[in-house]
């Protein structure tokens, strides 16, 4: 089973999710089409921003509007790419998680990686891909602004989602300026 996130920017055609050749989306004038095979498995209402997970199993494809945390530091941990699964609200948290993961991907060449600011911490490992995948994140309570940019900035290479979308998010939730935002250094 797999799953892809797609991300809803403009106007789109038949375009593959990623996780096989017979999975398509179409979005055309706020319809969502999301196909398998020959039929449509999904059609309805959406909004440009938007995001939705879609995935698939050998019998059926699901889907879900992708929502985003409530918590400020819940939803900077998602685009840094941690799932729920990933992230600690305690420093202890961090540790066992860190150990759990290290313990399940013990593979040769494993490496970490490890980004630090005063108040986070992120690990993240690499992978057969040359992709880096989630250990574990830790932010410390009562973050601000200059919090959240220190952050972003020292782990905006790991950052996956695309950049129009995680640039919206930052100025609707994050309340960041447009200089604010190129600092971090987004690709």
């Amino acid at each position: 089973m797999g799953k892809k996130i797609i991300f809803l920017r403009e106007d789109c055609e038949n375009v593959p999710v990623g996780l096989s050749k017979n999975v398509e989306y179409s979005y055309i004038k706020g319809r969502l089409k999301i196909k398998w095979g020959k039929k449509n498995s999904y059609e309805g209402e959406a909004k440009v921003g938007e995001a939705y997970i879609v995935g698939t199993n050998p019998n059926k494809i699901f889907f879900a509007l992708l929502k985003l945390p409530r918590s400020n530091n819940d939803l900077l941990m998602l685009l840094l790419g941690f799932p729920k699964e990933n992230r600690a609200y305690t420093e202890e948290e961090h540790k066992i998680i860190a150990d759990e993961e290290r313990k399940r991907r013990d593979w040769w060449g494993y490496e970490e990686i490890t980004v630090k600011t005063k108040k986070s911490i992120a690990v993240r490992c690499n992978h057969f891909d040359d992709n880096y995948r989630p250990i574990s994140v830790y932010l410390k309570d009562n973050l601000n602004k200059e919090d959240y940019l220190e952050i972003l900035q020292k782990n905006a290479e790991y950052i996956d989602y695309p950049k129009w979308w995680v640039e919206n998010i930052l100025y609707e939730r994050f309340n960041f300026s447009v200089e604010e935002v190129r600092s971090i250094g987004l690709e």
